[in-house]
């Protein structure tokens, strides 16, 4: 699945650069474009193409659920639309210093110039421009939140490191971009306007973005690198993280003092500390049943709107 994905981005990133028109008569400009398009195909086709994904999927399950049928234009369409927030939450992996900030507004607004090309003419590209515009305002938000919890890597703030403030982070940082953004720009492209729908799909999407970043803090610390094919790496870089989070609400003063001197330094021995005292805590148990508790509520708040027999989250 994943290949096919990254398949499909690849040819239609190759449809975007040949529409976007950057003024070849200038020949001053013509270095942009090759430069634009180094920086497309270098840093756009790595990650697992996730988002593009929800947003083709979402958009092709509410067709099926109206008894629509798709044209090849509809899917394009879509896939078009995914490729542009895949693109927009890129890394630039090509350069560093200044070049790098560079080439990540070059990228950025080429992407709304992209939205401009292939949607200026529906009726949903007002909702699509405004709703990228927020969700991007509001993951940075998130990332600020987050590098904030241990400014220049100088050291965790540990005072910060609180429920309230993890949950907030996750919101917008993970969240909006990763979950509700995909779903509602479908959502739009498909012809769905409505408040209520838009309002409910996003409140159950924050739900499964948070599921879905716990697992990602969980797997970070305790998951085996043969399995999931990464070292775990949230302990060294003294992250704000679920584990370490739960962890200083439950610990003693003598576990919150070993905690606080070995977090966040990049030495085995001080990592396996941290993880002695997880282990002390049972976190993994905790981890179980939260995981449980939130993944039910899930299905019980989707189980609720097909009990009303209304689906609003789908409705036109």
């Amino acid at each position: 699945m994943e290949n096919k994905v990254l398949e499909s981005l690849e040819s239609t990133y190759r449809v975007i650069l040949d529409k976007i028109s950057i003024d070849t008569s200038n020949k001053g400009l013509l270095d942009v474009r090759d430069r634009l398009e180094k920086i497309v195909n270098y840093n756009v086709g790595h990650g697992k193409g996730i988002r593009a994904l929800f947003v083709m999927k979402t958009y092709i399950l509410l067709a099926k659920h109206k008894g629509i049928e798709t044209t090849k234009e509809d899917i394009e369409l879509a896939q078009i639309l995914g490729a542009i927030q895949h693109q927009t939450g890129s890394t630039m992996l090509d350069d560093v210093g200044l070049h790098a900030l560079n080439d990540g507004e070059i990228l950025k607004n080429e992407c709304f110039h992209t939205l401009k090309l292939f949607f200026g003419h529906k009726k949903s590209y007002p909702n699509i421009m405004e709703t990228f515009h927020e969700m991007m305002r509001y993951t940075t938000y998130g990332q600020h939140m987050d590098m904030a919890s241990n400014p220049n890597n100088t050291g965790p703030r540990f005072d910060l490191f609180t429920k309230s403030r993890y949950e907030t982070i996750v919101r917008y940082k993970t969240s909006y971009y990763t979950f509700v953004l995909p779903v509602r720009l479908a959502m739009y492209l498909f012809g769905m306007k409505s408040k209520s729908s838009h309002r409910e799909a996003e409140e159950l999407l924050i739900k499964i973005g948070y599921l879905f970043q716990m697992q990602d803090d969980f797997i970070d610390c305790f998951g085996d690198p043969i399995v999931t094919g990464k070292q775990g790496s949230d302990i060294v870089d003294g992250k704000c993280c679920w584990p370490v989070v739960r962890a200083l609400e439950l610990c003693d003063e003598s576990q919150r003092r070993h905690l606080v001197a070995n977090y966040g330094i990049k030495c085995e021995q001080n990592v396996n500390k941290c993880k002695e005292i997880y282990r002390q805590l049972n976190l993994k148990d905790l981890y179980l049943k939260e995981e449980l508790t939130i993944y039910e509520e899930i299905c019980g708040d989707l189980q609720n709107l097909k009990n009303a027999n209304e689906i609003r989250v789908i409705d036109l």
